[in-house]
């Protein structure tokens, strides 16, 4: 008997090990090794980070920022990196981190297969949206997922100039602390 018990009990944390490795991620707890909460002094030993933002005198009070000095690349698309933080200083908390594909050019397929690769990664979306405009000839999708520690809203914009398509990709990982 206490055998079964014991090989019943092996073979449940084999499957919950086994499945947990393939069931998506449940939370959002920062963006790429930058967790919620760092330092910017902590954030700056894994990132090569330029100097502060310049404010606008009108600029919110978390709008304190900088950028990675390089882009990464996401499906061969270039992003620009933003991180955002509590407070102007060495000891200023990561609250917030942007991506922008920023320059056009960028197609929607390519930023379809990111949204699969979000998908993948935390599951499907709380929320995904799409919105088309004829009058301005643009479409717009929107997928939001909100996790214990935080959200991530990723927002494609395809843009229809003439006979061209120019689309471009936002994303936005946010602390839910913050």
């Amino acid at each position: 008997m206490k055998r079964k018990f014991f090989v019943t009990i092996l073979v449940g944390l084999f499957l919950f090990l086994t499945v947990s490795d393939i069931l998506p991620n449940t939370d959002i707890l920062g963006w790429d090794k930058a967790r919620w909460g760092m330092t910017h002094s902590q954030v700056s030993e894994l990132y090569d980070l330029k100097d502060w933002e310049v404010k606008h005198k009108d600029s919110p009070k978390w709008m304190n920022i900088c950028f990675k000095k390089t882009p990464i690349n996401i499906q061969d698309r270039e992003f620009r990196v933003w991180f955002f933080f509590d407070k102007e200083s060495p000891d200023g908390k990561l609250i917030r981190v942007n991506l922008s594909s920023g320059a056009k050019g960028g197609d929607a397929y390519s930023f379809e297969k990111i949204a699969e690769l979000l998908i993948g990664k935390y599951g499907a979306p709380d929320s995904d949206r799409t919105k088309k405009s004829n009058i301005l000839g643009r479409a717009e999708r929107t997928m939001l997922w909100s996790k214990k520690s935080g959200q991530l809203k990723c927002k494609i914009m395809i843009l229809l100039t003439g006979y061209t398509q120019e689309a471009v990709c936002s994303l936005y990982y946010t602390s839910v602390a913050q």
